[in-house]
């Protein structure tokens, strides 16, 4: 009996090989299908906290703080918590918030990312009176999912 199980012993290691390939393929591609769906910029897809370079201790604060929101998300949605992120530029401030939307889409909420400028155009398209949707449905978009990441708000006029 020993000597058939040698036999097909690489056979199952090649299969377990190949099995854990296709979930490592699959897994990547529903990161991806969902990071497309939150319209996450694609140099920040896959990012993740750990990710998070810290040059000076307020990022360390920043990433504690960023951790803290994703892993109990469940409670934020529940009490109506939000997270502002201030910092200069290239400070990271987007990568956290990526990875923010992303730890908690692999968790069963939904999210969306847009600029600031993306939002306000998307808003003020609903306004014509050719428009193809009305404010309130352009609103929808925005309100739907369980977490709003707005970028940019620095450059916002008004």
């Amino acid at each position: 009996m020993n000597k058939h199980l040698s036999l097909i012993e690489p056979v199952i290691r090649q299969d377990l090989a190949e099995l854990r390939e296709i979930r490592r393929q699959d897994a990547q591609r529903r990161m991806e299908r969902d990071a497309s769906q939150a319209r996450i910029p694609k140099r920040y897809v896959g990012l993740t906290l750990d990710d998070y370079q810290i040059n000076h201790p307020a990022q360390f604060q920043a990433k504690s703080a960023c951790e803290a929101y994703a892993k109990q998300f469940n409670w934020v949605l529940e009490l109506g918590g939000n997270m502002l992120l201030l910092g200069g530029p290239g400070t990271g401030k987007t990568h956290l918030a990526c990875a923010i939307l992303q730890h908690i889409q692999a968790r069963g909420f939904h999210g969306i990312y847009t600029t600031h400028e993306n939002l306000r155009a998307h808003l003020r398209a609903s306004y014509d009176d050719d428009a193809e949707q009305r404010e309130r449905d352009a609103t929808a978009a925005f309100i739907r999912p369980e977490l709003l990441v707005i970028d940019e708000l620095e450059s916002a006029k008004g």
